[in-house]
């Protein structure tokens, strides 16, 4: 039925039909928003995943930090607590030591007698630093192995055109001063990777020779 005169009034007061044009317009307003804050609504639920593992695991270390205070062994050497309770023969054996010398103590007080033998001390504090460095060379050479071993490592990837990083060139630079031979020239990422690969990678991972045994008197 064809609208008369008298009825484009009404449809211009409809107020169905200004309720359309406002959702409409709340609508429009959402498509421009929605992606942008889903995108961070993404991030944020990511970073909120992350930060309950974080906490776990800082937690524990928080605990076990806060022990390490309680017991005074906060003021010791690092490296040579490290080696003493990685592998507690000497620890053990000198702590028996001390204590029949000394009476009861904490075992604070006994490490620090145990250690307030300079030469043991030294030998000690090599050890753990050793042993730091060991088990860092593992993590990195378990990053590094997974990378090879994926897709993300292809001849072709993207990322291997890419400019060589400050990092490696710092790296190249330390293992030709190590190896006293010129340093090459390169330009892209991919060439240093393999560069890099072929002699061993971060020079602070390359082997080692282990400190000389300690002596247990």
């Amino acid at each position: 039925m064809p609208f008369r005169n008298a009825d484009i009034g009404n449809v211009q007061n409809d107020p169905f039909r200004k309720l359309l044009e406002k959702l409409t317009a709340i609508d429009a307003l959402g498509q421009l928003v929605l992606p942008r804050e889903s995108g961070r609504l993404v991030e944020l639920k990511r970073q909120a995943a992350a930060a309950a593992k974080r906490r776990s695991r800082d937690e524990q270390r928080y605990t076990l930090g806060g022990l390490m205070f309680a017991l005074d062994l906060h003021t010791l050497d690092y490296h040579a607590l490290y080696r003493l309770l990685a592998h507690p023969d000497h620890l053990l054996l000198w702590a028996i030591e001390a204590r029949a010398s000394t009476g009861a103590g904490t075992l604070a007080s006994i490490i620090r007698l145990i250690l307030d033998d300079k030469e043991r001390a030294a030998r000690c504090a090599e050890w753990g630093q050793h042993l730091a460095w060991s088990r860092m060379r593992l993590l990195y050479e378990a990053e590094v192995n997974a990378f090879i071993s994926s897709e993300k490592c292809g001849p072709k990837a993207r990322w291997r055109r890419d400019p060589i990083t400050a990092a490696q060139n710092y790296l190249i630079g330390e293992i030709c001063k190590l190896d006293s031979i010129e340093n090459p020239t390169l330009t892209r990422k991919g060439p240093a990777f393999d560069w890099l690969r072929e002699r061993g990678g971060n020079p602070r991972f390359l082997a080692r020779p282990a400190p000389m045994p300690l002596l247990r008197s």
